[in-house]
């Protein structure tokens, strides 16, 4: 199993809050596909607040029982694993235009593979995930950039903790 690092609130939104695709400026992937456990980093992405996708997957999660609120302490857990979720693909925002065949039609659009991918105006790499899975309690964990093995104890302790 794999770990990937990734700010806060976009952690959670990936484990609890519909976010399918995280934005890299790099493929820290490369062929890797499989299971990875996600980290909520000791870094806080401030500019999420304002994000409109973040703040309708806020809204939505205030009606799902079970779901942790953002702001309550479980829900931060910085420095910590706090799910697993399926990395099935990763490609570039440069593939998202509005085309036709094998040419951009209209370069203004950025038809994007989720409501989560960014790209307009820039390259960045989306890894997609799947089937998100919240652990039952947090695992301390120091992250490192990349996408990195995870040990195999801290990997036994998250298979242990899985919803």
């Amino acid at each position: 199993m794999r770990v990937l690092s990734v700010r806060q609130p976009w952690a959670w939104a990936i484990v609890h809050g519909g976010k399918d695709v995280e934005n890299r400026t790099r493929n820290v992937a490369g062929d890797y596909r499989g299971p990875v456990a996600i980290q909520a980093s000791l870094r806080e992405d401030e500019e999420a607040w304002s994000d409109p996708t973040f703040l309708a997957a806020w809204e939505r999660s205030h009606a799902l029982p079970g779901t942790p609120r953002p702001l309550s302490p479980m829900w931060m857990n910085q420095g910590s694993i706090i799910g697993v979720a399926n990395l099935v693909d990763v490609h570039s925002s440069n593939d998202e235009w509005d085309v036709e065949g094998d040419r951009i039609v209209n370069r203004a659009v950025f038809v994007g593979c989720s409501p989560w991918a960014q790209g307009y105006g820039m390259t960045l790499q989306h890894l997609v995930f799947e089937n998100p899975h919240p652990l039952d309690e947090p695992i301390a964990w120091k992250g490192a950039l990349g996408l990195r093995a995870l040990p195999e104890d801290v990997e036994r302790d998250v298979l242990r903790s899985l919803s």
